[in-house]
């Protein structure tokens, strides 16, 4: 038995590194910035530039850049209920969304583009990982029940469910969410979800400050806040390299530019309708679309 573990384990080790290892070991480390030299190379140079300047110009809003991470929360200024209904929202909006780039896994690999097809799987584990601990957090921490935390996201899902297939282009990309965007759309939009994690590590090191100081909670109950004051700089490298590699022609491009920029927009817009609800008493609405976990 203990050697047919052993066997086991150097099986699995062998796969992990025929897979794509050895490319991610290059992407992540210190320095790396080959992706200027890729046919996207300057589409991502301009997202990062484009979205730098967004959060200089609205880094002090109160509302920016998500509803469930912004001054606000940092300064302590939400109850302790109505954190617990800013946690809820965001479980939901990430149980929505967190699975979505299995579609596009599946699309590259019908594509033959093996590489595409491993790298979105390889985030979309991380992705789902991220999301049993926010369960964790949510059911042990702030007291939902299972009932509770997947009503909102269901009823989300069986909406979405019923939506047709459609032919996209950049002109859809206002009013499309997440969902549907990377189930109709290119493989290559998973890059986009990936590369919008880079403001992540800072808002979570706020977050987990202020969950400390005006919240009481400790490291122990802030596993996913405390991962992603760092893992999503690893996240956003991916990005660039997927956008940079696989964003190639004039079209392809168009389509990830127009993507990038709407889920960022849709993501203040709806920070800001959400903040609103919940200072002024109205019925608590939260769009499950530009929240990324």
């Amino acid at each position: 038995m203990e050697e047919a573990v052993k066997k086991a384990c150097e099986m699995e080790r062998q796969r992990a590194y025929s897979t794509q290892v050895s490319l991610l070991q290059e992407i992540y480390s210190s320095g790396w910035t080959e992706w200027r030299d890729m046919p996207g190379g300057q589409l991502v140079q301009d997202l990062i530039e484009w979205d730098d300047g967004i959060m200089r110009d609205n880094r002090d809003q109160p509302w920016f850049p998500k509803f469930f991470a912004n001054p606000y929360v940092w300064n302590g200024e939400v109850s302790s209920e109505q954190l617990r209904q800013i946690e809820l929202s965001h479980f939901s909006s990430l149980t929505v969304n967190g699975p979505t780039s299995v579609f596009s896994s599946t699309k590259a690999y019908l594509d033959g583009n093996r590489e595409l097809s491993e790298l979105s799987n390889w985030w979309t584990l991380d992705e789902q990982t991220h999301e049993e601990m926010h369960h964790y957090q949510v059911t042990k921490h702030f007291g939902f029940s299972e009932e509770q935390l997947f009503a909102v996201a269901d009823k989300k899902l069986m909406e979405l469910k019923n939506e047709k297939v459609r032919q996209i282009d950049k002109n859809m990309m206002r009013t499309l969410n997440k969902f549907l965007a990377l189930r109709d759309g290119p493989a290559i939009l998973v890059g986009v979800m990936m590369l919008i994690e880079r403001e992540n590590p800072w808002t979570n090191q706020n977050s987990a400050k202020a969950y400390k100081k005006h919240y009481g909670f400790t490291d122990d109950e802030l596993v996913l806040t405390n991962v992603h004051t760092y893992i999503d700089i690893f996240h956003s490298r991916l990005g660039q390299y997927v956008i940079g590699r696989y964003a190639r022609t004039a079209e392809e491009q168009e389509l990830v530019r127009a993507f990038y920029m709407s889920q960022k927009q849709k993501q203040m817009e709806n920070s800001k309708v959400y903040l609103d609800s919940l200072f002024h008493g109205k019925k608590l609405e939260v769009s499950l679309d530009g929240n990324i976990g």
